[in-house]
């Protein structure tokens, strides 16, 4: 339950994300059989994914406020904390979100120890603002999708994760409208490398661990679109070739997404997190 703390989940995203655990799930039967075991109970809820087409039903899981009382992460969490809602909105960004977790969570398990994840901050948790005016755009708030704490061959590393989905501007015509585009956020986060380590919320985070000051952060652009999308995400980025890292999520689920050089740079170069 532990794992459906990070994101909302189905019953094949919970069995890959297992590999960590001490003991895996060696089928999907088993752990659809555990969680409906555990929904019946009145631990978890879960809801019907909609627009998979005619008879393709598949549920993804969450918590409810009855799990406060077994896993003690959720004991501190305010009652109305989103953790205990079903999913609200985009079901592609969630399903998304909950992809890449599974991603990270598998990756790290069979890293043979190089990769430790220490710590995260979930969808929108993390609301920092960034005055963006040097990029001549208004100031805005920096909102990752997600925001991971890793240590990689001992060394920390802080993770920005932005999922590009179907249907957002990449780079606008408009100079009106560049705030609300993907430029847009690949600019605020040029800026906040100025002051990200002044942001409470990631000082908490990293002090928590005992980590100094970061010298900088790496930004993990995942695309839920095809290897054409990615490329035209790419061109968005400019010069800054060691800041953001480009992948499809499809690319992602079947590697290894901290040991495998999976992530393309803005310069076209294939690059692993760990090199």
């Amino acid at each position: 339950m532990a794992l459906l703390l990070k994101a909302p989940m189905t019953a094949r995203q919970i069995m890959t994300a297992s590999a960590g655990f001490s003991r895996p799930y060696g089928s999907l039967s088993v752990a659809r059989s555990d969680l409906l075991d555990l929904t019946r109970r009145g631990w978890l809820a879960r809801q019907e994914i909609p627009s998979l087409g005619p008879g393709q039903c598949e549920l993804i899981y969450f918590l409810k406020r009855k799990a406060r009382q077994l896993v003690p992460e959720l004991a501190e969490l305010p009652t109305r904390s989103p953790v205990f809602r079903p999913v609200r909105g985009s079901f592609e960004h969630s399903l998304a979100i909950s992809e890449l977790v599974c991603a990270i969570e598998r990756s790290a398990a069979v890293s043979q120890g190089r990769v430790q994840l220490m710590d995260y901050l979930r969808d929108r948790e993390l609301r920092s603002k960034v005055d963006a005016r040097p990029y001549e755009i208004e100031a805005r708030h920096l909102i990752p999708d997600y925001t991971w704490l890793v240590r990689v061959d001992r060394k920390p590393q802080l993770l920005f994760v932005e999922l590009q989905n179907q249907g957002a501007v990449i780079s606008p015509g408009r100079r009106a409208s560049i705030a609300r585009s993907f430029q847009g956020k690949l600019w605020r986060y040029k800026v906040f490398l100025d002051s990200f380590g002044e942001d409470p919320k990631l000082r908490r985070l990293l002090h928590a661990h005992d980590v100094e000051q970061l010298p900088g952060f790496r930004v993990l652009v995942v695309s839920t679109r095809t290897e054409k999308n990615l490329s035209n995400l790419v061109d968005a980025a400019g010069d800054f070739r060691s800041l953001f890292y480009f992948a499809t999520l499809g690319t992602l689920s079947q590697g290894n997404l901290f040991l495998d050089p999976v992530w393309t740079l803005p310069t076209r170069a294939r690059r692993a997190i760990v090199d």
